[in-house]
């Protein structure tokens, strides 16, 4: 996990407390550790913060399946979209071809011998992390909940946890049980 130096100790506890595996890795030495230690990489967005543990397990199936192919998690794009030249609106934009990179993205071990790795992969960013791995290995879009996209703001946070708590409703009230890997309150840190 990289992290801030300010969030590092907090983020080792929480991750002991939640029996997470992790290494916590400054800023100033992640990549190179990275590099030398070979292994596949799980990149997850924390703007992404209902991404569902079962989700994630997927996307970790399919790089244990194929292990030298990497994943994104990517959701349809739900924005009309528009073409603009000079000022002018030219054409809209056939959305249907398009997805938008959310959280998680696999970066098998092979990626990280392809190609030049002195600089390091664009993990700020989904949609240049899946630029820089396709460079180098075959990737799989997985299409990921609706509830997996990222979040711009704190109100995101808040409507996107309301509409996972009425799904939990809906699907209770209906004598639906919640799905195993399910997003509920007590799987949140």
């Amino acid at each position: 996990m990289l992290a801030d130096p300010a969030d590092a100790d907090r983020l080792r506890r929480d991750a002991r407390r939640w029996g997470i595996p992790v290494d916590v890795l400054p800023p100033e030495t992640w990549w190179q550790q990275v590099v030398a230690d070979g292994r596949p990489l799980l990149v997850h967005d924390a703007l992404c913060p209902l991404v569902t543990a079962g989700f994630i397990t997927t996307v970790l199936a399919r790089g244990r399946e194929r292990p030298d192919q990497g994943a994104a998690g990517v959701r349809t794009v739900t924005d009309t979209l528009k073409a603009v030249v000079d000022g002018r609106i030219t054409e809209t934009i056939d959305r249907d071809a398009l997805v938008t990179v959310t959280s998680p993205v696999l970066v098998p071990a092979t990626a990280l011998d392809a190609g030049d790795v002195s600089a390091p992969m664009p993990v700020d960013d989904g949609a240049a992390l899946v630029a820089w791995l396709r460079r180098r290995v075959e990737v799989e879009l997985v299409r990921a909940p609706s509830l997996g996209r990222r979040i711009e703001d704190v109100r995101a946070v808040r409507l996107l946890e309301s509409l996972d708590e009425v799904g939990h409703r809906v699907r209770a009230g209906a004598g639906h049980p919640t799905p195993v890997g399910a997003s509920v309150a007590e799987d949140r840190p």
